[in-house]
């Protein structure tokens, strides 16, 4: 398989697990990504809470350091436009599941998002 989309955020200096294929099961749409042999923050956090301050702090230093990084716009060109006009083509029905979903996610757990 080949990575789709990878070379330029690795070139930028963001850390990303490469994706190499879309996928479609019933409704529902999907990545397939590499395996990592990592732990999500969270799991980091819970399971070492006398270096919680350490963990935070370098997780903040990563992300302004993204925050940081200054692109292109010729090779990154900006998606919000192109999203806000996906967005507008559903129905009202399909936007709110998508912020349930969303809504879901940020309450912890996480549920296929299907449009």
């Amino acid at each position: 398989m080949r990575p789709l989309h990878q070379p330029r955020r690795i070139l930028c200096g963001i850390p990303t697990a490469i994706s190499y294929d879309m996928v479609k099961a019933g409704d529902c749409y999907g990545s397939v990504y590499e395996l990592l042999d990592a732990q999500e923050f969270l799991t980091i956090l819970e399971n070492d809470k006398a270096h919680l301050d350490a963990h935070i702090q370098k997780f903040a230093r990563a992300i302004r350091a993204m925050h940081r990084i200054e692109v292109d716009p010729a090779r990154f060109p900006p998606a919000k436009a192109g999203s806000l006009a996906a967005i507008q083509m559903l129905s009202p029905d399909r936007i709110e599941t998508m912020k349930r979903t969303a809504l879901n996610y940020v309450d912890g757990g996480m549920e296929p998002l299907c449009f």
